[in-house]
Protein backbone atom coordinates (compact mmCIF):
# COMPACT_ATOMS: atom_id res chain seq x y z
CA UNK A 1 0.00 0.00 0.00
CA UNK A 2 2.82 2.42 0.73
CA UNK A 3 4.08 2.08 -2.67
CA UNK A 4 0.63 3.40 -4.24
CA UNK A 5 1.24 6.73 -1.91
CA UNK A 6 5.06 6.66 -2.58
CA UNK A 7 5.29 6.94 -6.01
CA UNK A 8 8.74 6.43 -7.22
CA UNK A 9 9.15 9.14 -10.53
CA UNK A 10 11.76 7.84 -12.87
CA UNK A 11 11.46 10.79 -15.25
CA UNK A 12 10.60 14.50 -15.26
CA UNK A 13 7.48 13.40 -17.09
CA UNK A 14 6.22 11.45 -14.30
CA UNK A 15 6.39 14.45 -11.63
CA UNK A 16 2.66 15.91 -11.49
CA UNK A 17 2.74 18.99 -13.40
CA UNK A 18 2.52 21.63 -10.83
CA UNK A 19 5.67 20.32 -9.25
CA UNK A 20 7.59 19.75 -13.07
CA UNK A 21 9.32 23.07 -13.28
CA UNK A 22 10.85 23.22 -9.85
CA UNK A 23 11.97 19.26 -10.35
CA UNK A 24 13.94 20.64 -13.32
CA UNK A 25 15.22 23.65 -11.63
CA UNK A 26 16.43 21.06 -8.93
CA UNK A 27 17.87 18.51 -11.53
CA UNK A 28 19.35 21.12 -13.15
CA UNK A 29 21.20 22.03 -10.20
CA UNK A 30 22.16 18.89 -8.62
CA UNK A 31 20.18 18.44 -5.99
CA UNK A 32 18.31 15.46 -7.47
CA UNK A 33 20.11 13.01 -9.74
CA UNK A 34 19.39 9.47 -11.57
CA UNK A 35 19.97 6.51 -10.61
CA UNK A 36 22.45 6.14 -13.60
CA UNK A 37 19.36 4.45 -15.62
CA UNK A 38 16.52 6.88 -14.92
CA UNK A 39 16.13 10.57 -15.22
CA UNK A 40 15.24 10.89 -11.58
CA UNK A 41 14.82 8.17 -9.81
CA UNK A 42 12.95 9.75 -6.88
CA UNK A 43 10.36 8.99 -4.63
CA UNK A 44 7.10 11.27 -4.20
CA UNK A 45 8.45 12.17 -0.27
CA UNK A 46 11.60 12.95 -1.54
CA UNK A 47 10.83 15.50 -4.21
CA UNK A 48 8.13 16.85 -2.05
CA UNK A 49 10.96 17.53 0.55
CA UNK A 50 13.31 19.04 -1.86
CA UNK A 51 10.36 21.14 -3.50
CA UNK A 52 9.59 22.14 0.05
CA UNK A 53 12.79 23.02 0.96
CA UNK A 54 13.59 24.86 -2.03
CA UNK A 55 10.51 27.10 -1.59
CA UNK A 56 11.77 27.88 2.43
CA UNK A 57 14.93 28.78 1.33
CA UNK A 58 13.29 31.32 -1.32
CA UNK A 59 11.52 33.06 1.21
CA UNK A 60 14.24 33.32 3.80
CA UNK A 61 16.20 35.27 1.33
CA UNK A 62 13.30 37.48 0.20
CA UNK A 63 12.34 36.19 -2.84
CA UNK A 64 8.78 35.11 -4.29
CA UNK A 65 8.29 31.10 -3.50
Amino acid sequence: MLNNLDTLYLNISEVPAGWQKEALILLKHGVIKGDGKNQIAIKRRDLLTAILTRRIEKIQNGRRP
